[in-house]
């Protein structure tokens, strides 16, 4: 908690100082070509538009420096004053400029955005470096340290704390490693303490007051790193990491933190603050309900359809386990026959005799999923989360799975834009537990945007 808190602070200080800075640029860049004056230059309309567009411009310039890591203190390890997010923030800052200008006809002068542009690399290039050397002094005299642990002493172990040490400026102290399992560990590893057995992982870390850690155990089971990693959360807000290629289907479509190009997973606390709910639950009522209007005709269109193709209810409503365990009622157009067992494994492939000719199309196309907007909006789904399951798979659920209940289930998830589509539910639980442990707005909306073209293309649904 203390770390988030740090780290929130920072975020905010630094939101502060790009807007004021970025305002400033703003207006250089309009004085600056106002006092050009040659015949080959098109007149400079008054500022009173270019002033007038700030307050838009600003939250935008904001969100993209957000979306390039420009306000990431221990989640990217690398260098914030390296030339290509920079290159590209202002590159993708000078497109909305653009934009605004092509939507609302201010008639921004063409070297009033370019000088803009170049202002803003230059600003950018210098903060940062100026930011990063402020950080080292701090971390140097003992301010803002964050301790961590590494879990386990082999190769990737203590190629971790290496990776660690040429990054003082980030802030982590290692407080030492854990072993596990590893044959004739040492005491001490490049001077760092080894603290004790797997086993004991909990206690030390409540010991030693750890913040943050880095799992880099390569052949450790994804059962056992997500049991441990929910223990830990359960008893307290520590960050987990997982170190390399243990969640190679993740690292390549989730967000993936990096120390100087060693990939490292995190896994948060999977509590929303109450400000976030509120919006989560508000955006839902709102695209949910713009889908429900747009949908409306089609829907009515598919359910004659489904009526004119085969004898059965136009719905098909099962039993799900939803938040906190509770049962509710999902709806979905009903793509199979009638007399099929509701609870026997889903179609795998085309030629399943058990789905309908036009319930064949519904479901290549996930359109049998639209009645589940009327779940979104009474408030037993959400747009985005893990998909709900069957309560006799939920009951034999190890104590991690569990984590996925924690949440709302989602119309869409990660598994869906990211996973192996064409495996059960229960078989991409890894990817609903990334998501429960990094929930946030913006991973919403990224999957949203994901989900269109997933759709679209239809891959591994059946």
């Amino acid at each position: 908690m203390k770390t988030l808190w740090r780290s929130s602070f920072l975020t905010l200080v630094l939101v502060a100082i790009d807007m004021i800075a970025l305002w400033q640029i703003w207006q250089s860049a309009y004085y600056l070509r106002s006092v050009l004056d040659h015949p080959a230059l098109p007149l400079l309309n008054p500022p009173g538009g270019y002033f007038k567009a700030l307050p838009v411009l600003l939250i935008v310039w904001l969100l993209i420096l957000a979306k390039f890591h420009f306000y990431a203190h221990h989640e990217r390890i690398v260098g914030l004053n390296d030339i290509r997010p920079i290159l590209w923030a202002v590159v993708w800052m000078v497109v909305a400029c653009t934009v605004y200008n092509l939507t609302f006809k201010p008639d921004f002068g063409r070297l009033v955005i370019f000088f803009f542009g170049m202002g803003t690399v230059l600003y950018l290039s210098l903060s940062r470096t100026l930011f990063r050397a402020v950080k080292r002094i701090a971390v140097e005299k003992g301010f803002g340290c964050v301790r961590v642990l590494v879990v386990g002493g082999g190769e990737l172990g203590k190629e971790t704390m290496l990776r660690i040490q040429e990054h003082r400026d980030i802030g982590f102290k290692i407080a030492g490693f854990v072993k596990a399992g590893e044959d004739g560990l040492l005491n001490e590893i490049y001077g760092y303490p080894v603290l004790g057995e797997l086993k004991d992982l909990v206690p030390i870390i409540q010991r030693h007051q750890v913040e943050e850690v880095f799992f880099a155990v390569p052949d450790m089971k994804e059962d056992q790193i997500f049991m441990l990693i929910e223990e830990i959360q359960r008893k307290s807000q520590v960050v987990c990491k997982v170190v390399a290629n243990m969640l190679y289907v993740i690292v390549n479509r989730a967000k993936v933190d990096e120390i100087t190009g060693l990939p490292v997973i995190a896994f948060r606390g999977s509590e929303l603050y109450p400000i976030h709910v509120f919006l989560k639950r508000l955006l839902d009522l709102v695209l949910g309900g713009i889908l429900g209007v747009l949908m409306a005709v089609p829907a009515l269109i598919f359910a004659i359809w489904i009526k004119l193709d085969s004898k059965g209810p136009v719905l098909f409503v099962h039993d799900r386990v939803g938040l906190n365990g509770r049962i509710f009622r999902l709806l979905k157009f009903r793509t199979m026959t009638v007399g099929c067992d509701p609870y026997s494994a889903a179609p795998q492939d085309e030629t399943d005799p058990r789905v309908t000719r036009f319930g064949r199309l519904l479901r290549m196309t996930s359109l049998d999923e639209i009645p589940q907007v009327i779940n979104v909006l009474k408030g037993e789904m959400s747009l985005v989360g893990p998909r709900p399951e069957m309560p006799f798979i939920v009951l034999n659920y190890q104590e991690w799975e569990k984590a996925r209940l924690r949440v709302k289930p989602g119309l869409t998830g990660l598994w869906q834009v990211a996973g192996r589509k064409n495996l059960p539910l229960h078989f991409n639980l890894e990817y609903d537990f990334y998501y429960v442990k990094n929930q946030s707005l913006a991973l919403d909306l990224e999957i949203l945007l994901l989900t269109v073209p997933a759709v679209l293309l239809g891959r591994g649904a059946y």
